[in-house]
């Protein structure tokens, strides 16, 4: 709208068009940060009447809108503030900008349980996304000449700033179509690895490359490019190698029951039982170990019923009988992909439909040779965290290995 003020012919003057632009670009900021920031004190958390914890008081959201216009006003008016130091003025208020958006999402992450940490994680995803790029560039200008191309560079790093709004839909739809942990491991390894060898290649690989160049009769520029190249193919392998380190680090329970899990196949592929209750009391017992479930249970279908073999908690204690076993074991039979009865896809929702009175989260179905067909059942995480994709393909892992093994 404001470029749309700018190129419209105004029979006043162009000084009041390039004005009135302005101040509906100032005036239009001034609303969406005032928008945003309350939408951020807000968000993940539940409803006021159902959070005990204290929020971000309200007239935290407008301090930035309040401050945003004073530097950019004193172009057309005399004052508040000093024209000369506009440059020093607008970039305070967009590092209280950033600092107040760190410490609302900082203060609200502690606050919530952790299947809303996963949303608030989402968006720090988007802004690590839309920033870093302008970041590097603005690096990589201070080091090296770019002439013209560090404006063009800066125009591309601007189409990074859509990551903004498209974590912001997955935090608030689909926070658990991927696992964001899996995410993060890889942007903050990838990102350490190009501060370093920029670091190395400026002050060390820089002077050695251009040396060798020379030596060999070649330009400077291209003995630097030739080891940026192999510094390029370093990372793939160098980032193998650090991001189990990363995750063990940060995600030290998703590391845990990942090895977990890998005992467990193992255990399940060495046991020298054919009788498949002893096998699923063995992944029940193993299983509510390594998530730390309320609930759990395994069921097996026998006698034209699904009865529970193993289980653990007290909410899980539905049989099925009838029709609805049998519809249940037509649906195992035709798919053997693992079914969230919560917070799942749409399609899963309808799958869920087919498990009414069952209080649990998670399903993954297992068989074995000899047409023996049972599933898994999981309730809530005591830790009230969702399950992951990476959980889900994991347990699936073990409904395989099962069928292997009976096979």
């Amino acid at each position: 709208m404001s470029l749309a003020i700018f190129q419209t012919v105004i029979a006043s003057g162009s000084g009041y068009q390039v004005v009135g632009g302005h101040l509906f670009f100032i005036f239009m900021a001034m609303v969406s940060f005032a928008i945003l920031m309350m939408w951020l004190i807000s968000f993940p958390r539940p409803p006021i009447e159902d959070d005990p914890m204290p929020r971000v008081p309200l007239w935290v959201a407008f301090i930035v809108p309040i401050l945003f216009p004073l530097p950019r006003l004193s172009y057309y008016v005399n004052g508040p503030l000093a024209p000369e130091n506009y440059v020093l003025y607008t970039y305070s208020i967009d590092m209280l900008f950033t600092v107040l958006i760190i410490a609302i999402l900082g203060w609200n992450y502690w606050c919530v349980d952790p299947a809303s940490r996963r949303k608030i994680r989402w968006v720090l995803i988007g802004v690590y996304l839309a920033f870093v790029p302008i970041a590097i560039i603005q690096f990589t200008g201070a080091i090296f000449e770019l002439g013209d191309w560090f404006f063009w560079l800066q125009s591309i790093g601007l189409f990074f700033y859509v990551a903004v709004p498209l974590s912001l839909f997955m935090a608030m739809r689909h926070f658990n179509l991927f696992d964001v942990d899996r995410v993060i491991s890889g942007s903050v390894v990838y990102t350490a690895l190009i501060v370093l060898f920029a670091l190395l290649a400026e002050g060390l690989f820089e002077p050695i490359a251009a040396s060798m160049a020379t030596n060999f009769g070649a330009e400077a520029d291209t003995g630097q490019l030739i080891f940026v190249g192999l510094l390029a193919a370093l990372a793939i392998p160098i980032q193998a190698y650090l991001r189990p380190k990363v995750d063990h680090l940060f995600f030290r329970r998703q590391t845990n029951f990942r090895d977990a899990i890998d005992d467990l196949i193992n255990e399940v592929a060495s046991t020298g039982t054919q009788d498949l209750e002893k096998v699923a009391l063995l992944i029940g017992s193993r299983l509510s170990e390594a998530l730390d479930v309320k609930d759990c249970a395994i069921y097996l279908y026998e006698d034209e019923k699904w009865t529970p073999v193993f289980r653990f908690g007290a909410n899980i204690n539905l049989e099925f009988e009838g029709d609805q076993a049998l519809d249940l074991k037509h649906l195992f039979d035709r798919s053997m992909v693992p079914i969230r009865l919560k917070q799942g896809s749409d399609k899963e929702m309808k799958l869920a439909e087919r498990f009414t009175g069952l209080d649990a989260e998670l399903i993954v179905p297992f068989r074995s040779a000899n047409d023996g067909c049972g599933f898994l059942c999981l309730g809530r995480k005591r830790s009230k965290d969702v399950y992951t994709n990476t959980d889900v393909t994991l347990l699936a892992g073990v409904a395989v290995q099962v069928a292997l093994s009976y096979s």
